[in-house]
């Protein structure tokens, strides 16, 4: 007769293969998304050649809900003639001015042509894992923050005028076309990373002038040199949140597996081929990828956000914008040819991402001014800043179902190494705590295991007995599990309970500052993998010194747990060590010593009851 594996194996076969999964299953119950209509994407301009593609459209399914996302593709700029005249020249804009705004924790460059912010330095954070690094900077320089996209005579081939006022915190800009004059204020907090801008339009004509519909721009973000993404997430994203609906926070980032939001990385393939899926039921592409996309975003929204790993922008206008344009550009992977389908790209690496929210037209009566006030925040993930800033705003750092328990675990981290200044420590700290709170059912479970160990010889007979009775057997095995008192489940308890902080420890990993750099013992970034001594192996990156130490544990653990005696279970046991080298290998360094620990913990209460029971 066929042996089948103890129902508290299969429990834990599922819950490890469950781990690298989470993410995916949880993304099911987001609010369904709006449907895409393709049109041609935008033609690759740099570093990958132009595709042309046949633009088609489908019905959206959004239009009961008011939600449109459509890509568009920009008009291709045409030669001039020879013949041209030269009034048909745009004039040439004068030479650009720059100048600083700071409170000594944030600096920003505004530039006179659009009057939009052209780089932001963050002091406090370096960009390197270095001493002597300089600070994290960003280059808006290409897609300016703050200004004015297609809007003539205020959008970035205009000319602005700017005054500092004294102190260095405030800085006027003002721009004229067609007799309506933009003055613009600029102001940087005395401390923090959120600037408030304000626009005033004034019609300084004798008819009344209309503005037209236009877009104000988010900068561009991409990776910093040196930081990696863990294994199943995309850092690079855009998030919006919907003015009205109830609806949560969509993440136009990393999108929806199991046909929820759709990726930005989605945006670069044919229809046919986007979404989840297996691959091998999907047609081949019939043409290579484009080098950027632009999606627009038609619906009511309170704020935008265009984030890296660790940091963001988040602009929100006073009044609603109508829409938003997700823009992005992907990674030239190496051999790519145009004329050879075998090299081209069969999933869209993200290289950077911009925004422009969608402001509609805007009608001035003689002498009337309108005024579009906007907060501007550019600067770290800080759950702390984000809560405080308000309308959901937090739901930036993605913590998603266990969002309690990464508040809750942030909050232990950030309390403990104001005590112990150490990161590693701390989290070995919430380690023991964690299992200390959780002693009482993890004690229960070993117990359950040793009764079960114990009971052995009993569940061999019944076998004998019932050999050709399978129903028999479990009925007879559960029968006897419950006159000895023995929950079969309660040796997954022990494994049950880390989950939870498992994940939120691997969620706050991803986008929480605060471990950014922190430093343990021999690794120099507890939110990155060790990476030692890098080429030095063909298959890695570097050689990660704590996964073996965490397997070491592991068949340590393995040897003196009681066994069942269920050969499935015994050889599930064998390969589990081997299993989550594998999987903890590259993760960061911060979720291997939280394990490693537990490990640790696990071993010293299994000696424990092994010392207690002699």
């Amino acid at each position: 007769m066929k042996r089948w594996p103890a129902f508290d194996t299969i429990i834990v076969i599922l819950l490890v293969a469950a781990l690298p999964a989470w993410w995916l299953i949880s993304q099911k119950y987001f609010p369904p998304a709006p449907a895409i209509i393709p049109l041609p994407a935008i033609a690759a301009t740099t570093n990958a050649p132009a595709v042309t593609t046949a633009g088609g459209a489908e019905a959206s399914s959004a239009a009961a809900t008011g939600t449109t996302l459509e890509a568009r593709a920009e008009a291709p700029v045409l030669s001039a003639p020879t013949n041209a005249a030269p009034a048909d020249v745009p004039p040439a804009l004068p030479e650009e001015e720059r100048v600083v705004l700071t409170n000594g924790m944030l600096r920003v460059e505004l530039t006179s042509h659009g009057g939009g912010i052209c780089s932001a330095e963050l002091a406090r954070y370096p960009a390197a894992n270095q001493r002597d690094s300089a600070p994290v900077s960003f280059n808006f320089r290409a897609w300016p923050s703050m200004s004015y996209d297609k809007l003539p005579g205020f959008d970035a081939q205009s000319a602005f005028r700017i005054v500092v006022a004294p102190g260095g915190r405030k800085a006027t800009l003002e721009a004229s076309s067609g007799g309506v004059r933009l003055v613009r204020e600029v102001v940087v907090p005395e401390q923090g990373y959120q600037l408030q801008v304000t626009d005033s339009f004034e019609n300084r004509g004798a008819t009344a002038v209309t503005l037209p519909a236009a877009g104000l721009r988010v900068g561009t973000m991409g990776r910093i040199a040196g930081e990696t993404e863990i294994s199943g997430f995309t850092h690079l994203g855009i998030d919006s949140l919907n003015s009205v609906g109830g609806e949560k926070t969509r993440h136009w980032g990393s999108g929806g597996t199991f046909g929820g939001t759709p990726a930005l990385s989605d945006c670069f393939q044919e229809p046919a081929l986007r979404g989840g899926g297996c691959a091998m039921g999907k047609p081949a592409p019939t043409r290579q990828m484009p080098l950027s996309v632009s999606e627009r975003v038609n619906q009511d929204l309170d704020w935008v956000a265009v984030k890296n790993k660790f940091f963001v922008q988040i602009v929100k206008p006073l009044d609603p914008c109508v829409g938003v344009d997700l823009r992005a550009t992907r990674t030239v992977a190496p051999g790519e040819q145009p004329g050879n389908p075998a090299s081209w790209a069969k999933a869209a690496l993200l290289h950077d991402v911009s925004a422009a929210l969608r402001f509609p037209a805007l009608t001035l009566k003689p002498g009337e001014t309108a005024q579009r006030p906007c907060q501007y925040y550019v600067g770290p993930k800080d759950y702390s800043a984000m809560r405080n800033m308000g309308v959901h705003m937090d739901d930036i750092m993605e913590f998603g179902w266990f969002k309690p328990v990464c508040i809750a675990l942030l909050w232990l981290l950030k309390h403990m190494v104001a005590v112990i200044p150490s990161y590693g420590l701390a989290i070995i700290l919430v380690t023991l705590l964690v299992r200390g709170i959780f002693w009482p059912l993890t004690h229960k479970g070993t117990e359950s295991m040793k009764r079960m160990q114990a009971l052995q010889p009993e569940i061999k007979a019944l076998k004998e007995k019932f050999r050709d009775k399978p129903q028999k057997i479990q009925q007879a095995t559960m029968e006897l599990y419950k006159k000895n008192k023995v929950n079969p489940m309660s040796g997954c308890l022990p494994i049950m309970i880390q989950i939870p902080v498992f994940i939120a420890l691997y969620n706050v990993l991803r986008s929480a500052v605060e471990l950014r750099h922190a430093h343990f013992l021999w690794i120099h970034d507890l939110s990155e993998a060790e990476n030692l001594f890098p080429g030095l192996l063909p298959v890695v990156s570097g050689v990660n010194f704590l996964p073996l130490i965490m397997t070491a544990l592991s068949v340590w653990q393995t040897k003196i747990t009681p066994s069942t005696g269920d050969p499935a279970q015994q050889r599930m046991m064998v390969f589990m060590p081997v299993i989550m080298l594998v999987f903890f290998y590259s993760m960061p360094s911060a979720l291997v010593l939280y394990w490693t620990a537990n490990q640790a913990a696990m071993i010293v209460q299994m000696l424990w009851h092994l010392r207690h029971a002699k």
